[in-house]
């Protein structure tokens, strides 16, 4: 689990889906370790779940390893780091 002000996002590691727990609108964008942006999206303030398997296509699988998740609100830009296991 990640707790920043504002916002957590758990579980880490994880293995299919992440929960973003935002209190405000945000964009949300994952990267690989070599920074090529792999996927963006929105989240809505509160409770979200992100299925990130069902992201990608099959030939762009999702692999095990380290991703760099940016959340952008109004007022900050953050940036974690998630393991993919499984």
């Amino acid at each position: 689990m990640v707790i920043k002000k504002n916002y957590i996002v758990y579980p880490n590691p994880f293995e299919n889906e992440i929960h973003i727990k935002t209190d405000q609108d945000a964009k949300v964008n994952l990267y690989n370790l070599e920074g090529k942006s792999l996927y963006s999206f929105s989240v809505k303030k509160g409770e979200n779940q992100i299925i990130l398997n069902e992201l990608f296509s099959c030939e762009a699988k999702m692999h095990l390893g380290i991703y760099i998740l940016e959340i952008k609100s109004r007022n900050s830009i953050e940036r974690i780091k998630l393991l993919k296991t499984n």
